[in-house]
């Protein structure tokens, strides 16, 4: 019988526990790399990682901790118990990948667009800390529609092409930006949408609420709000 048609690769391991749900983390904790003497007449020696990050590591003790309490609490996942797969990527772009596609497969040998863990799916994946990194990994995952999560992603400040500033709060979570339209008519009875205001959850205080009033047109082509006697009457009563 044929030996099975597949890519020669090395075989890939990293820290990984069982689980109903799979999720992946790929972090550099190690900075540096020593590169074996390549002959290129026999297949070449693993990378040696190097200059071990305290730092990074605490970011995996976190990733576990966090998963071994969610799996503490019945009232979080009733029923499910959370798994994860963990990769060194010693800041390097095919080790990310490497581990990206350790992760897809669930086998230590990863054939290509084939998952040998079907009944423990793979939510998603943290990391890798580096943007070269990080790019590699997302043009794989996003062949699988595997989410990528990058806590980096909270320091990200610039503004779109809009003009409009993207960053994210202490939470994590985008402020909440508005702009206040009014639809007015042209005189061949068009519409046109003008801007006459704006709300930003993250301006200074006082600021977080702009309309410009003169700019707004109501019904009828009047620039004020037409008050009746009924709500003048509500209003001095302070109803």
């Amino acid at each position: 019988m044929e030996r099975a048609c597949r890519l020669p690769t090395s075989e890939v391991t990293g820290l990984s526990r069982d689980g109903d749900i799979t999720l992946g983390g790929i972090f550099p904790l190690h900075d540096d790399v020593e590169f074996q003497q390549t002959s290129f007449t026999v297949k070449p020696s693993p990378v040696t990682c190097q200059s071990f990050r305290t730092q990074n590591y605490q970011a995996l003790q976190a990733m576990i901790f966090a998963v071994e309490d969610i799996n503490r609490n019945p009232n979080f996942l009733p029923n499910v118990t959370l798994g994860f797969q963990i990769y060194d990527s010693c800041r390097m772009r095919q080790r990310s990948l490497e581990g990206t596609l350790w992760m897809l497969a669930g086998k230590k040998q990863p054939p290509p667009n084939f998952r040998c863990q079907q009944n423990r799916p793979l939510m998603g994946i943290i990391g890798d800390a580096g943007s070269s990194s990080s790019i590699v990994m997302a043009w794989v995952l996003g062949l699988y529609r595997c989410p990528q999560l990058l806590h980096y992603v909270k320091n990200v400040h610039f503004k779109n092409d809009g003009g409009h500033e993207v960053s994210f709060n202490q939470f994590g979570e985008v402020p909440a930006q508005y702009d206040i339209i009014n639809f007015q008519q042209n005189a061949d009875g068009t519409l046109k949408h003008v801007r006459v205001g704006r709300y930003d959850s993250s301006a200074l205080q006082g600021q977080t609420l702009i309309i410009n009033t003169s700019s707004i047109l109501w019904a009828s082509g009047v620039t004020q709000v037409r008050i009746t006697r009924r709500q003048q009457l509500l209003f001095m009563n302070g109803i």
